[in-house]
């Protein structure tokens, strides 16, 4: 469930807040949209966790992660173009779902907790790293790049 939220976190808050509104001088709308949303998250939190316990915090998270998300998309200044959104977060989205499997395989076919977080730790990072590869993930080859060259000098 919080990987869900990561995600929303990472299109909302990271990319839209900090690097789409609060340059355009909007910081104004993005803290009111934060501060509802965290209201939110509590009232939510305390409606929802005394029956769900921590699944019910983890998608109240989530589903604040997303009311960010959804209305900061729609507070943006709309002269700033997303097109390129959506070739950036699909490998990192296809990497998630791919985290998920496998650490569910894990849990299955692992026994013990320190061997099962390991191998879900160290599995996943190889994971998430070929299929940023394999997908061209821009960010991870420009960070390749940099890296290669590092080792060069």
């Amino acid at each position: 469930i919080l990987i869900f939220s990561f995600a929303f976190s990472l299109i909302g808050g990271s990319f839209l807040g900090n690097m789409v509104l609060l340059p355009s001088g909007n910081e104004k709308i993005y803290m009111n949209i934060c501060c509802i949303t965290a209201v939110f998250n509590v009232g939510l939190n305390y409606l929802l966790i005394p029956k769900g316990g921590a699944c019910a915090a983890a998608f109240t998270t989530a589903f604040s992660s997303l009311l960010i998300m959804i209305l900061l998309l729609i507070k943006k200044d709309k002269n700033i173009r997303l097109d390129y959104l959506k070739q950036a977060m699909l490998s990192p989205c296809i990497g998630a779902i791919a985290i998920c499997v496998f650490c569910r395989l894990t849990k299955t076919f692992v026994s013990g907790v320190f061997l099962k977080t390991g191998v879900c730790v160290v599995g996943s990072i190889i994971i998430y790293g070929i299929l940023m590869i394999v997908l061209k993930n821009e960010l991870c080859l420009q960070t390749l790049d940099t890296f290669k060259a590092r080792v060069k000098k």
